[in-house]
């Protein structure tokens, strides 16, 4: 059985086991499926989803759902060739769906650069202030519909470092240029999420050469990004993409997933396999 979202990266999942639409609470979206056996799509009564209008109650080859999301919770859609919901071969046959609550995240924005030193070249990141609403809001493109996080800019500041930090800022401690952990005092302590860019970021001296464009940790609310994000676009991916990983996403193989190491665009990020993401408040699955 085959089925296919009618709009990009609105957390549809076409790879996961059974396939996965997560929806925002409050919510519609559309899913068109079709099928070589004439079948006829059974809910599983759990109040959790709705379609609208209703469930068609006709066997056929296909056609399409629009559904709403009532609560938070997950819920799926078996089809069946006659009878009741036990009949359907789950898997197959499934549309699996997470209604999502919506979390708001209040990011505070640091714009880094040296402390000025006789002699020390100074160093400051080229993103500005300006870039703050258009980054936020492509950002918030990604991970609204699929997860239904969003962003909202809190403050946006100027950090000055307590010394250079040097050519390379890197997180290794041994590393004589500096440690940007020095940096996390400065954010604001009120924020939800801080997020700093850097003009240089390297993970580690075995990096050196390589552009390491963002870093985060797993319950840590602190997000670097390195100016080699170099448009709004890629800082908004950026951003995106270490929001998870503080909240515990990790790396994936694909490199069209949003959670790649080295991603090469799509935005598509597949929240089934993150049955752990914790927010401040809320757990999203």
């Amino acid at each position: 059985m085959r089925f296919t979202s009618n709009k990009a990266n609105n957390g549809f999942d076409d790879r996961a086991w059974p396939r996965l639409q997560v929806i925002p609470l409050g919510e519609t979206r559309t899913i068109e499926y079709s099928s070589t056996r004439e079948l006829v799509p059974r809910m599983s009564g759990k109040s959790i989803i709705q379609v609208i209008p209703s469930c068609p109650t006709s066997p056929s080859r296909g056609g399409s759902l629009t559904v709403k999301g009532l609560a938070f919770g997950e819920d799926k859609i078996v089809w069946v060739r006659d009878g009741g919901f036990r009949d359907g071969v789950v898997g197959f046959r499934t549309l699996r769906f997470l209604v999502l609550e919506k979390v708001e995240l209040k990011v505070s924005f640091n714009f880094v650069k040296d402390k000025k030193i006789k002699g020390v070249e100074t160093k400051v990141t080229e993103r500005s202030r300006g870039d703050v609403g258009d980054i936020v809001r492509k950002a918030n493109d990604i991970l609204r519909p699929q997860v239904n996080i969003v962003l909202s800019e809190k403050i946006s500041q100027p950090v000055d470092a307590d010394r250079p930090l040097g050519k390379l800022v890197s997180l290794t401690n041994d590393d004589a240029n500096g440690n940007i952990k020095a940096l996390k005092p400065k954010g604001d302590p009120g924020a939800d999420l801080n997020v700093f860019f850097l003009w240089d970021l390297v993970l580690g001296k075995s990096r050196q050469g390589k552009d390491d464009v963002g870093l985060a940790r797993a319950g840590d609310p602190t997000v670097f990004i390195d100016d080699a994000a170099k448009t709004t676009d890629d800082a908004a991916i950026a951003l995106a993409h270490e929001t998870l990983h503080v909240y515990g996403a990790s790396h994936v193989a694909s490199n069209e997933h949003l959670m790649a190491e080295s991603y090469i665009g799509g935005g598509k990020f597949i929240p089934v396999s993150y049955t752990h993401l914790t927010l401040p408040t809320k757990r999203i699955v």
